[in-house]
């Protein structure tokens, strides 16, 4: 049996919180104008802009202008006299500290049972509980637009971080050596997670308006996107509206050239049109009594819509509101509207006309009355790399849906919603494990393992969920379903141990491994580095490991060959290539551009290798250590830019190129005697110039480096 308590704390002060690295605390202006006249012979820029002259300032009218008369005249300690410094209310300060305080307490239990001599069970428990408290400084310069205070303002819109976080778990492993030759694990493991947003919780409560909904100064947010499409009307409702538009224009013949009967065909024309209305239920304007017409227009086979006449046909509006879940359009709406639509459906000669004819048309982007398409083919669905949400209208309300207009749905904050209590968000997971190796021989071995696990979101996730850019612009609707990871992994594997066949080998074995691996609801970031979550991640490779031991020599050789790396998002798919027309893979190599996997994409191959001797008795160990990367396989980013999808993967900027590198590390360890050793070490011999795939940022690899050092025993 295994026991432990522990507890980590962690306090830290940091200078990165954004803000200028030293401020004041509030402007002195009496000291600053006569700094400005008297040591630099001018006024300070804004009174300069003013058209202010130091003699100005100094005039009888310097009260107007913040001073005094006769100022200029003053001591320096005359000056500070005038405006004391009480309670260090001129104190510099450091604007860019932030302070950050985590706690996390817990305990692991641990027993493993003999339940026969070819059958262990061990079961185990885990909790631990977590608090974090963070401090950004924001400083009230008072300078113009509060320049200086407004960065840290920025910052404090995105922070500080305060939550709390529980999580606990059980598991029970099994371990059955079921022959000589075969061995079984099989576990189950049970854990429950529970955390939340104390910092934002405590800031609603106290109505700070940095933490309302959308942050300061919102009043407004995208509730999803109205997407309207076009279908062909049917046979009797086209016949119908084409007896309207004949009284119509009978009714303006005869108005226009002073006919007494117009009132009658007037009169004529409205029952006409008042019962087409309601008889194949034409929708009322937003809290009017009256119906709306604009839902069914002509179109003809270019697209070209707003002409009645022979080469025309009638469509009618189907109203699609899509909203926006996660900050993403949810593509579970949008498919369940668009999925077994086929906009290159055509029709021959519909309605009594002749010619072929779309049966659906979506003209978002472009307004449905304006011009021909420019893919009439296809329904008029959109073909730029645009994203969808982009083309649309950003000034559409509630009112709006129904009608032709498609754009985002702006909704006002009720109340409730602006200071709404963040939810605790609580969830559970099962997550089985099972592991296979079967001995060929005595020194040949089989493997394979499969494994669940589950990766509940972060103390700085849960956090992040509401503090977001959306303070900065309007923010989509104030939901967020932050569901926990959910990983399925296999390997299947081939060990070898030659050391018995080379009897001055102390080890020698090689491995090779086959893994797949699958992460669902992955959390990630998107554009300006937003908390979200994709659908999955998927990850494949082979690796091999060998190594050998000779006593005077040793080497190892390790190497990974990636078959697949990818993130896969339907949500975003839909924003960018909603209908398939531009060829926008469901999953993009790396990820999308403002992923931290995209960024961080790895190379196809890489090895790495260790190579040394040992001498004097083994008292000197010299080696060289390397590592090979192969250069940035960009195929798939190529040809998405081709298309003119770049914007899915540049959202963020462009993926970091880099050309495969070799790097050597010389070492060498001394033992003196049995308490001390003296190592060295000299890293990138070749000095290479050369960026770290693994790398978040352009930063080059550094340069060579000489490291000397002693260890000793006491």
């Amino acid at each position: 049996m295994e026991s432990s308590f522990w507890q980590i704390k962690t306090d830290t002060t940091r200078y990165q919180s954004g803000g200028a690295a030293l401020v004041a605390a509030n402007r002195d202006q009496l000291f600053d104008k006569w700094y400005w006249c008297t040591h630099r012979g001018r006024p300070d820029r804004l009174d300069a802009a003013s058209g202010l002259s130091c003699d100005d300032l100094n005039g009888p009218a310097a009260p107007f202008f913040g001073t005094l008369p006769g100022f200029l005249s003053k001591t320096r300690e005359e000056i500070l006299a005038i405006n004391p410094n009480d309670g260090r209310k001129f104190a510099v300060l450091s604007n860019a500290e932030q302070k950050t305080r985590i706690t996390r307490t817990g305990f692991d239990l641990s027993n493993r049972f003999r339940l026969h001599p070819r059958l262990n069970m061990t079961l185990s428990a885990d909790y631990q509980r977590e608090r974090l408290s963070e401090e950004s400084r924001i400083t009230n310069s008072e300078d113009l637009l509060n320049l200086r205070g407004l960065l840290t303002g920025m910052t404090y819109l995105a922070g500080p971080r305060g939550g709390k976080r529980r999580e606990w778990g059980t598991n029970l492993v099994f371990d059955w050596q079921a022959t000589d030759r075969l061995k079984i694990s099989a576990g189950l493991r049970y854990h429950n997670f529970s955390a939340r947003d104390t910092a934002l919780a405590a800031g609603r409560a106290r109505r700070d308006p940095l933490y309302q909904a959308g942050g300061e100064g919102s009043n407004s947010y995208y509730d999803g996107l109205y997407a309207p499409y076009w279908q062909l009307a049917g046979e009797e409702e086209a016949a119908s509206w084409d007896r309207v538009q004949a009284a119509r224009q009978a009714y303006s013949a005869a108005a226009l050239a002073g006919d007494p009967d117009a009132d009658d065909k007037r009169r004529i024309y409205y029952d006409l049109e008042n019962a087409h209305l309601e008889r194949f239920d034409y929708p009322f304007y937003s809290g009017t009594p009256y119906r709306r017409t604009n839902v069914a227009e002509y179109a003809d086979e270019q697209g070209n819509v707003g002409y009645y006449g022979i080469n025309a046909v009638l469509y009618r509006v189907v109203p699609v509101f899509v909203p926006f879940r996660n900050g993403k359009l949810d593509s579970r709406a949008f498919d369940a509207a668009y999925g077994k639509i086929d906009f290159s459906e055509q029709v021959q000669d519909p309605q009594g006309r002749h010619g072929r004819f779309n049966r659906y048309l979506f003209k978002i982007g472009n307004t449905f009355g304006l011009g021909p398409c420019t893919n009439p083919h296809r329904g008029c669905t959109p073909e730029r790399g645009t994203r969808i949400t982009d083309l649309a209208s950003d000034n559409r309300y509630p009112e709006d849906i129904g009608g032709p207009e498609p754009g985002k749905i702006r909704r006002n904050y009720t109340e409730e919603q602006r200071w709404a209590q963040p939810e605790t968000i609580k969830a559970h997971a099962w997550a089985p494990t099972i592991a296979v190796s079967y001995d060929l021989t005595d020194n040949q071995r089989l493997f394979a393992r499969y494994a669940q696990a589950t990766r509940f979101p972060s103390i700085y996730e849960v956090g992040s969920i509401y503090s977001d850019i959306n303070h900065i612009s309007t923010p989509t609707a104030p939901r967020f379903e932050l569901r926990p990871e959910k990983s399925r992994s296999f390997e299947v594997g081939y060990s070898f141990d030659f050391s018995p066949y080379w009897s001055k080998l102390r080890t020698g074995n090689i491995r090779l491994t086959y893994y797949r691996n699958s992460i669902k609801n992955l959390i990630e970031t998107t554009d300006y580095f937003r908390i979200t979550q994709y659908d999955r991640k998927n990850t494949a490779g082979l690796e091999l490991q060998t190594r050998f031991d000779a006593g005077s020599v040793f080497a190892s050789l390790g190497g990974s060959y990636r078959l697949k790396q990818e993130i896969c998002d339907r949500d975003t798919t839909v924003d960018f290539d909603p209908f398939g027309n531009m060829g926008l893979p469901g999953c993009i190599e790396g990820g999308y551009g403002s992923t931290r996997g995209f960024q961080a994409f790895q190379p196809k191959y890489s090895l790495n290798f260790d190579l040394g001797t040992r001498l004097l008795g083994e008292r000197l160990e010299l080696g060289l250590r390397g590592i090979y990367h192969s250069r940035l396989d960009n195929r798939q980013y190529n040809e998405l830019i081709r298309k003119g999808l770049s914007l899915v993967v540049q959202s963020s900027g462009a993926r970091y190129h880099w050309r495969p590198s070799l790097i050597i590390d010389a070492y060498g360890n001394y033992a003196v005697n049995r308490n001390f050793d003296v190592k060295f070490s000299v890293g990138n011999l070749t000095n290479r110039y050369y960026l770290d795939p693994m790398s978040n940022v352009p930063t080059p690899g550094p340069g060579r480096t000489v490291t000397l050092g002693i260890k000793g025993k006491f």
